[in-house]
């Protein structure tokens, strides 16, 4: 009886481990199943609940992205769910966009947010401004927002739709593309 009593801690510790190896594995498989784009290939590395920020030239932030998850590869892309980006700084305008998912295609300075992109924004003139998207451009390079998708806007007073869309981060000016209609209410009499 002595001898089951000693060899018992070892054969807990043994059914322990065993356990939380097993849980483990099938925990890291039930994440590499449910990752965002099946591509084939691993990530190099993969962050959850993360905030990346690019800073412009001057050292100061330009754009704050915050994700629910990001996988990254050796190519320099990325893949990132739950996508809130902000434009940051400046005594221009700023935008706030949200996406479910967000791609960095391979040595690019560009990302694809989709597949619906809620905008908010104000403009330099500091007109607030919503815009419903798909497929909307964030082009570090270029400092513009854009999307070649139909597009809806409203502002106070008016509404826009387009077939596509451009803006500068500092929301300066704001292009709208293809069959344009817009409606104008005028502010009411007092």
């Amino acid at each position: 009886m002595s001898r089951i009593k000693s060899w018992l801690p070892f054969v807990l510790l043994i059914i322990a481990a065993a356990y939380i190896v097993s849980h483990s594995m099938r925990r890291s498989n039930e994440v590499t199943a449910n990752a965002p784009e099946a591509s084939g290939r691993e990530p190099t590395y993969v962050a959850d609940d993360a905030t990346w920020i690019r800073y412009g030239t001057d050292g100061n932030p330009m754009i704050r992205a915050q994700a629910q998850r990001i996988d990254y590869y050796d190519d320099r892309s990325a893949v990132l769910t739950t996508v809130v980006v902000d434009r940051l700084g400046g005594p221009q305008g700023h935008w706030h966009l949200e996406a479910p998912k967000g791609t960095v295609p391979a040595n690019q300075q560009r990302m694809l947010l989709q597949p619906d992109v809620n905008i908010t924004g104000e403009t330099s003139s500091q007109l607030p401004t919503t815009i419903a998207a798909r497929d909307v451009w964030v082009d570090w390079d270029k400092r513009t927002i854009s999307s070649d998708q139909p597009i809806r806007g409203n502002a106070p007073n008016r509404a826009v739709s387009a077939k596509g869309w451009q803006t500068d981060f500092d929301a300066s000016s704001i292009q709208m593309k293809g069959n344009v209609e817009v409606q104008y209410d005028a502010p009411p009499r007092r």
